[in-house]
């Protein structure tokens, strides 16, 4: 919640600076064709896995609000923009969230191939990497401003393992399950210069789906502020926010992910 504040307070006080200029349409934002953006984030997950079988109900993996796991984690955070001729562009990005736990089963369950008893301590390695595609027109264009809607795609690589253990020594039995769930989105953006240097974005996609062996919903939200001291490079930070529900159907027990991800990052950026 602090963070939220904190992002809120920034943008707040950016908005009050005295910084607007003729020249705001002149920003790289708007006259380069590429925009490159690299860095890294620290963030903190909120995860929910397990399985799910209609006579047993809902079996946890991993919850981080049970204590059992370090939500926080430093990974690599990227976005590329290509502004297309006329009013189109087309972003994409990258950033992973990452976490570990334990827990004693309660109840006989399984997971892939991998029966596991009731009483069995299991070790879980749980990893999303979002891979997010954004297709933009605007609707609105000025100097130093535009607005645009879109649609897109949350492309998640979901990866878990499984290793079992009894009376704290590894059985050697374990088991992994990887997914590449995609999740179409409805997307929309703003960005605005407040002169040659200074600029803002805020982006948010949202849609709820089923597709095929895949039931998910995803809101997804990024802002960022970025300085450039030359046409040809700059500096940036940002927030982001994804709160990602989805099952998986399968043959005996479904997939179950909960994910709520909130990041800041700092960034390197280039235009051409």
């Amino acid at each position: 919640m602090f963070k939220r504040h904190l992002v809120i307070s920034a943008v707040l006080l950016i908005f009050s600076l005295d910084i607007y200029a003729q020249d705001a349409g002149s920003h790289p934002l708007f006259q380069d064709d590429w925009l490159i953006r690299i860095g890294g984030q620290q963030a903190d997950a909120d995860v929910k896995f397990g399985l799910g079988n209609p006579e047993l109900g809902d079996i946890p993996l991993i919850d981080t609000s049970q204590g059992n796991t370090d939500p926080s984690l430093t990974s690599i955070w990227f976005d590329a923009v290509w502004q297309g001729p006329e009013k189109w562009s087309f972003g994409f990005s990258y950033f992973q969230a990452r976490v570990e736990g334990d827990r004693t089963t309660s109840e006989d369950l399984m997971f892939g191939d991998l029966e596991i008893p009731a009483g069995t301590g299991i070790q879980t390695d749980f990893e999303t990497d979002f891979y997010v595609l954004n297709g933009y027109y605007d609707f609105f264009q000025s100097a130093g401003q535009s607005a645009g809607i879109g649609l897109g795609v949350y492309a998640l690589d979901l990866s878990a393992s499984v290793e079992a253990f009894i009376g704290g020594e590894a059985t050697g039995s374990s088991e992994s399950a990887d997914a590449l769930a995609p999740l179409p989105t409805l997307s929309a953006y703003y960005k605005h210069a407040f002169n040659e240097n200074w600029a803002f974005r805020v982006n948010l996609s949202w849609l709820s789906l089923n597709i095929d062996k895949y039931d998910g919903s995803v809101l997804g939200t990024d802002l960022s502020v970025e300085y450039w001291p030359n046409e040809h490079w700059g500096v940036g930070g940002g927030y982001t926010y994804v709160d990602l529900d989805l099952t998986i159907d399968e043959t005996l027990f479904d997939q179950r992910y909960e994910v709520q991800y909130d990041s800041f990052f700092l960034f390197a950026t280039f235009g051409f």
